[in-house]
């Protein structure tokens, strides 16, 4: 049977934390998980199993402990008791590195790598840093890292502005509102719009050329972008103006030779 593709699991998991999935202690059911809980429900919509446990997983169902500086997207991290010989929440794995009490699967966040979680009753599904509280990630066994993630270049269509009635809206990494803020925006800045895929957000690139996603109810489109070929009916004429001021009007096709060097 085939591997999971890693990007269609890390999808599963971004459903959950879009939606807002509740903590749920030993559910793996649509809407209402635990840590491990997420790995089940996501598997199970690839027609696999795995089995329902941090300490599970991490012992029968990865590869490698590796050092959290080796994260990837789609791996597997974990949180993990230290361990002692006398210390008795270690009596199912009494061996090194320790008992494995949480889980969650590692994102890519813009430059960063973050964590989605079924992180506990008060908060339910959500993303969070990858920071030194996680001890240890993992490849799953039966996930396909092979995938490359494909790079999506925007095509911004229209131009616009900002439309606030006070404050700023955040520029984001990615079109929901736990991710990273690239840039702050202010009423009747600039901006160019693409489409996204996700509802109530759109692509936006800044003055400055910063890329993200800002909520759509705040973005006022106001022109369709030209293309090229439209650019290119409207041209009439190119001026050159020398050091002193002169202008030249060059007349139908030429070309521009640029010299560091005195002309003989």
């Amino acid at each position: 049977m085939s591997k999971i593709p890693v990007n269609e699991l890390i999808s599963c998991f971004e459903r959950m934390r879009d939606e807002h999935w509740d903590y749920c202690l030993n559910s793996a059911r649509e809407g209402c998980v635990d840590c491990s809980g997420a790995f089940v429900w996501a598997y199970k919509q690839f027609g696999k199993s795995i089995l329902h446990g941090s300490n599970s997983i991490a012992r029968l169902s990865v590869g490698d402990l590796l050092p959290i500086s080796s994260a990837r997207p789609g791996m597997a991290v974990v949180k993990v008791k230290d361990w002692t010989d006398d210390d008795d929440t270690n009596r199912w794995y009494d061996t090194n590195p320790g008992n494995v009490y949480h889980i969650g699967l590692v994102i890519q966040n813009g430059s960063e790598m973050n964590v989605i979680e079924a992180k506990g009753e008060r908060w339910g599904v959500v993303q969070s840093k990858l920071d030194s509280k996680w001890k240890f990630v993992a490849y799953l066994d039966d996930v396909d890292y092979t995938q490359k993630m494909e790079e999506v270049v925007m095509e911004y269509k229209y131009t616009g502005y900002i439309r606030l009635t006070s404050g700023y809206v955040h520029l984001r990494s990615q079109p929901n509102v736990t991710s990273k803020s690239i840039a702050k925006l202010y009423n009747g800045d600039s901006v160019e719009i693409g489409d996204t895929d996700q509802p109530n957000w759109y692509a936006v690139k800044d003055e400055v050329g910063d890329e993200g996603y800002v909520y759509s109810k705040y973005v006022k489109i106001e022109k369709e972008i030209e293309s090229a070929d439209d650019l290119n009916s409207n041209f009439f004429a190119v001026i050159i103006t020398d050091s002193l001021g002169n202008k030249f009007y060059p007349v139908g096709q030429f070309t521009v030779e640029v010299r560091t060097e005195p002309i003989d």
